[in-house]
């Protein structure tokens, strides 16, 4: 399923929408120690599907709004927030992307059943390895408010991979997650999309590269382009 401005439903409602948010709210961020947090999860590696060349970040070439869909949403969420936190680490604003693990709450009577084995997977994983609802809260809020996590510019945060009972930090599984080349491909690929959704008068300052001497020139509108990096992450 697609929205009226072209994109996958998934994808619109869990990435595009929140990226869009995060940026018009950077500048109301005036205190040193401001956070941003993105909502993961698990499915970003056994789920998604993330292209090098993001040619179809839009999702337009997905047969269904499914869990493909819903993985690849949570995958860009995490690589969006890695190079977010590049470009606002010298305003002193952290962002950190986090994960629940496996929780059993009541969202999962409402799954659509037509497609039953996925449904059974989700459902069951819940029922039998599912924390309650306080459990999965903990990787937020500790990304929230751990006052030691001050300046440290990045984080994914959640439980193992059995998603039980710790909000450690951890490594995304989607190995384009853990390259800063590709992160910044997304990014400036994301910020392209939002530009033509919205337009360029009402798109909000993306933030530059702070280590660029020269200033981050103007691409198009308030569209401010990074330096691309060269370093892979392992």
């Amino acid at each position: 399923m697609q929205t009226e401005d072209g994109l996958e439903q998934t994808l619109a409602t869990n990435f595009f929408s929140g990226a869009l948010l995060a940026l018009s709210l950077v500048d109301q961020m005036k205190s040193p120690g401001s956070r941003i947090i993105f909502m993961a999860s698990q499915a970003e590696w056994p789920l998604s599907k993330v292209e090098p060349t993001f040619h179809n970040i839009r999702g337009n070439e997905l047969k269904r709004s499914g869990l493909t869909a819903y993985g690849s949403s949570k995958a860009y969420e995490i690589m969006f927030a890695r190079e977010l936190a590049s470009r606002l680490k010298h305003r002193g604003i952290d962002v950190f992307a986090v994960q629940p693990g496996v929780v059993w709450t009541p969202v999962h009577a409402k799954m659509d059943r037509s497609h039953y084995l996925a449904a059974w997977a989700v459902s069951g994983s819940g029922l039998f390895f599912g924390q309650t609802q306080y459990h999965g809260a903990w990787s937020t809020l500790y990304a929230a408010t751990e006052p030691s996590l001050s300046g440290k510019g990045f984080g994914y945060f959640g439980p193992n991979m059995l998603g039980l009972w710790h909000a450690t930090e951890r490594q995304p599984g989607t190995k384009q997650a853990r390259n800063p080349v590709t992160c910044w491909r997304l990014f400036e690929e994301t910020v392209k999309v939002l530009e033509e959704i919205v337009g360029s008068a009402a798109m909000p300052p993306v933030p530059g590269n702070p280590d660029d001497s020269q200033g981050a020139a103007p691409l198009k509108g308030n569209y401010r382009s990074a330096h691309k990096p060269t370093a892979t992450a392992a």
